[in-house]
């Protein structure tokens, strides 16, 4: 038993070793760059056009801050749409779930794979605002700590969510719709543009809807960590929910990849 999972152990580690050395030398320099202008391109906007149409002037931080979050969740849009193009491409998801490993071990492995690329997007979206927003974003509150546990927690969300909508979407003639009916709605009600407690004030009911919506957490996490916590909701409240739905998540979008499949 010991040896055997020491072998599932090594092989997820040579998948996940051989998926970052592709992205590295293949993906990364376009994702990043393309990463840097429309975050860039958004925190500019935020931070010194909006305020001239009224917005407070502390409008800017707290929308470059829900972008570290967002920047990661846009990437399961084109994930999703890569699982569904090689399941009626090539297939080759296939070679791998005929490896020595167990189909949830490869599947795990690839949330791990995805979070890991989010992640380090992530990381290089904070020294960004900073160098556009300058005096408009005080960092004297930041947590290191807390900002790693956020943001590991927002990626994994992102990367079990990837599985979800891939196993959802029929064809590649239906991708569209992981945007238009699941991730525009939940990125609206999620707090990117505005604080939950500026929710609470315009309509309390609204506002504990919005609570079942998993993004909601990642943003108001992020804040906290970063901002400060006075006038989000609490950190560790936000990283608790967020792995309740990690884990629930994880377990729909890994049996649902599963028996569309065939691998149960």
């Amino acid at each position: 038993m010991v040896s055997r999972i020491c072998g599932y152990a090594n092989l997820m580690w040579l998948l996940f070793k051989t998926d970052m050395q592709v992205y590295f030398s293949k993906i990364f320099i376009g994702e990043f760059i393309d990463s840097m202008i429309w975050a860039g391109s958004s925190m500019f906007l935020g931070a010194y056009i909006f305020p001239e149409l009224g917005m407070a002037s502390s409008y800017g931080a707290l929308f470059a801050i829900g972008l570290l979050a967002t920047v990661s969740f846009w990437d399961i849009w084109s994930i999703s749409t890569k699982y569904v193009a090689d399941l009626e491409g090539n297939r080759t998801i296939e070679y791998y779930l005929t490896l020595p490993l167990p189909a949830t071990l490869y599947f795990i492995k690839q949330v791990i794979s995805h979070a890991a690329r989010m992640g380090i997007i992530g990381l290089s979206m904070l020294p960004l605002a900073k160098l556009i927003l300058l005096q408009r974003l005080d960092l004297s509150h930041l947590r290191i700590v807390h900002f790693g546990i956020i943001l590991i927690s927002s990626v994994v969300f992102c990367a079990v969510m990837s599985l979800i909508m891939a196993s959802m979407v029929k064809d590649i003639n239906n991708i569209g719709h992981v945007g238009i009916r699941i991730l525009f709605p939940m990125w609206f009600f999620s707090g990117a543009q505005f604080s939950w407690q500026t929710l609470y004030k315009f309509s309390p009911v609204t506002a504990y809807i919005c609570l079942i919506n998993p993004l909601l957490y990642a943003m108001e996490g992020m804040r906290a960590a970063v901002l400060g916590q006075p006038g989000y909701l609490p950190f560790w409240l936000c990283v608790a929910m967020l792995w309740i739905f990690n884990l629930l998540f994880a377990w729909i979008g890994i049996v649902r990849m599963e028996r569309r499949l065939d691998c149960v």
